[in-house]
């Protein structure tokens, strides 16, 4: 797998200006923001989303736990307003 740390060695910028390449943060000149990108183009770079939610600490994930003892319909009818 490929690591910001690896595009950034190779075009010779800091992690954190590929960081603001990648999430589109911060400015960074075009001609770097071209060596960025094609570096993450030749070396198959993609952003890993269970790092992201790690990182971030969040997911947008929903858990809903239903008793045994509940109804199928029941059970429908809360998800549903769950998800209202």
């Amino acid at each position: 797998m490929i690591r910001m740390k690896d595009v950034a060695e190779r075009c010779g910028v800091s992690e954190t200006t590929v960081s603001h390449v990648v999430n589109h943060t911060r400015h960074v000149s075009p001609e770097t923001r071209r060596k960025v990108l094609k570096t993450i183009r030749d070396l198959g770079f993609y952003t890993n989303a269970h790092a992201r939610r790690l990182a971030r600490g969040s997911s947008d994930f929903l858990g809903l736990l239903i008793s045994r003892r509940a109804k199928i319909g029941e059970a429908r009818g809360l998800m549903i307003e769950a998800l209202r």
